[in-house]
């Protein structure tokens, strides 16, 4: 393997050092189930966009069905990004952009179901599905952030209450 290649490597979610020794149960999730669910999304939004996806086109038409399918493929991509090469705020943002694009495919489902255009019910119920994978790492992305703020914030503050501490000085033993 040349240098380049162990290098990118050991900057990716499958690195042995790629996370906290607190959080080794989670990191097999982040190794295996969220890349596979990731590549799932990008290839339902490439069958969409190849295929349509017929709710979404009946409910809003062809031209925003296929803005969707575009947009949810593209947010897909780079939230893999984000997840293989550990970079948070990125992943966090897209997968946010995802899941807004995830909800516009059972919400159609759902909308047809309801207006008697067909038995869409079950599959509207077990679309919502879709969302709670990425919402549930969002939130973790969301938790781990914050707490490395507060931990920052906390630094400061004691940095500040150490540098502007009086300290006092003995004068009684001078002569």
């Amino acid at each position: 393997m040349t240098g380049l290649a162990r290098r990118l490597l050991r900057s990716t979610v499958w690195a042995p050092e790629s996370q906290p020794e607190g959080e080794r149960d989670y990191h097999l999730v982040a190794q295996m189930d969220l890349p596979i669910y990731d590549l799932i999304i990008i290839a339902f939004a490439t069958l969409g966009l190849i295929y349509s996806m017929p709710a979404t086109q009946l409910v809003w038409g062809e031209a925003v069905m296929k803005v969707v399918a575009g947009v949810m493929l593209a947010s897909a991509i780079v939230a893999l990004i984000g997840l293989v090469f550990r970079l948070e705020m990125l992943e966090l943002f897209s997968k946010g952009v995802m899941v807004a694009m995830l909800i516009t495919y059972p919400s159609a489902l759902l909308t047809l179901a309801l207006g008697d255009v067909g038995e869409r019910h079950a599959i509207a119920v077990l679309a919502c599905g879709l969302i709670i994978p990425p919402q549930g790492r969002m939130r973790y992305l969301v938790t781990k952030a914050l707490r490395r703020r507060d931990a920052r914030r906390a630094a400061r503050r004691l940095v500040r209450e150490i540098t502007t501490a009086e300290i006092p000085i003995n004068r009684q033993g001078a002569a």
